[in-house]
């Protein structure tokens, strides 16, 4: 230990090798008596809180305890913040236990690793009627064989001499101009440190851990299961705690689960409403229609119309609950519409008596040859174009 390592130490009124207990006790007893707001110096404040960031964690405190203050990163106060973990952000966050984002005033747990998402599809029957499913998913976590210093026991990390352990790199070129007399420009670009890889840290080839081979971090599979509501919709999330990867210093990120709906071979869903196709006969059209459906939850539904009506490709029969579960009250339920296809019969299918008979019941036509005057006649080949009906309306949302 160099004679610089009892500064950081004396600055909290505590021995080296002092336990995490007596370095926040010393911390709290140090900041009452030199709070500016208390009647204290705010320099020597700023000094006591920056002795308690490095020694309360635990990476940076062996690392001041091996190399003192050249070992030491600079104050958190001095470091540009970032909004949101970016590329760069990430390798700040993974090296040397990266900085705490509250303030040091309130001591807390280990800050959290960024958020992870996956995408999840589901089947239209398991959004319907609810259903759990176990997922394996593999995460990285500190590597234990080394305690996530990805050194061998015996050896310390140095901080990457190239990048003075930032783990990032600015360059700056001149941006050409064309315009005589115009002020010189420059540009500046920010890239991961090629020397550290973005780890500010450095390992010697043999002496880096055998484990996990100077990354720190070790693969683990990891098995949950997440429920999935009756009446879930496309988009919903589904937050799992402390799943997903951990880096050293931090804990374990949150899960975020995206649900995805399948495509289904019958139904069409909007929100809470449902669309399935029936074929039904020009007959059935015409006197009375009844079809049955098998429902989501593996049910038959009887959907039977009043015989008076007729029906056309434009109908449709709408049945109050039996549509998608509202999620949060799966009592209550969408329609369940029905788009008709009418089957119409095939050509020559009626003996000339037949069609008369037809003509007798079916209503005249609209437009009589006697209402125009000295038509002009054709024998003309037919082409029938028949028309299939589809539920395009309905997407999945």
């Amino acid at each position: 230990m160099t004679r610089d390592s009892t500064c950081l130490y004396g600055l909290l009124g505590v021995q080296p090798g002092a336990p995490p207990e007596s370095i926040a006790a010393g911390w709290k007893q140090m900041a009452l008596k030199h709070h500016p707001d208390k009647g204290g110096d705010a320099e020597h404040f700023k000094k006591v809180r920056h002795a308690y960031e490095t020694l309360s964690d635990p990476i940076k405190r062996k690392i001041y305890d091996r190399f003192g203050a050249l070992g030491r990163a600079a104050p958190t106060e001095h470091r540009k913040p970032t909004a949101g973990p970016t590329q760069f952000s990430l390798f700040n966050l993974f090296r040397r236990g990266a900085q705490r984002t509250t303030k040091a005033s309130e001591p807390t747990g280990l800050p959290k690793s960024p958020s992870l998402t996956m995408h999840f599809g589901v089947t239209l029957e398991e959004m319907f009627n609810g259903t759990s499913k176990r997922i394996t998913m593999k995460r990285q976590i500190p590597c234990l064989a080394c305690n996530a210093t990805g050194c061998q026991p015996g050896f310390e990390q140095r901080e990457c001499l190239t990048c003075d352990g930032v783990g990032q790199r600015v360059t700056q070129r001149r941006v050409p101009s064309d315009v005589p007399g115009a002020v010189v420009q420059y540009e500046q670009k920010q890239m991961i440190c090629p020397t550290c890889d973005g780890m500010g840290i450095m390992i010697a080839h043999d002496q880096k851990c055998l484990a996990c081979k100077g990354h720190r971090m070790t693969p683990e599979k990891n098995n949950f299961v997440i429920d999935v509501a009756p009446g879930s919709r496309e988009g919903d999330e589904i937050v799992i705690e402390a799943v997903g990867d951990q880096l050293p210093g931090h804990s374990a990120a949150d899960l975020i689960v995206v649900l995805q709906q399948k495509p289904h071979a019958r139904f069409k869903r909007t929100r809470d409403d449902l669309a399935v196709v029936a074929k039904i006969s020009l007959l059935e059209a015409l006197t009375g229609i009844t079809v049955f459906i098998k429902h989501l939850d593996d049910r038959w539904v009887k959907v039977k119309s009043e015989p008076c009506l007729v029906y056309n490709t434009q109908s449709m029969l709408a049945v109050s609950g039996e549509g998608m579960p509202r999620k949060g009250s799966p009592l209550l339920r969408g329609t369940l519409f029905v788009l008709l296809e009418i089957e119409f019969p095939r050509d020559n299918s009626f003996t000339p008596k037949q069609i008369e008979i037809l003509k007798q019941v079916l209503p005249p036509l609209s437009t009589r040859s006697d209402d125009i005057p000295d038509p002009t006649e054709y024998a003309a080949d037919v082409t029938s174009i028949r028309m299939e009906r589809t539920a395009a309306t309905f997407v999945n949302k």
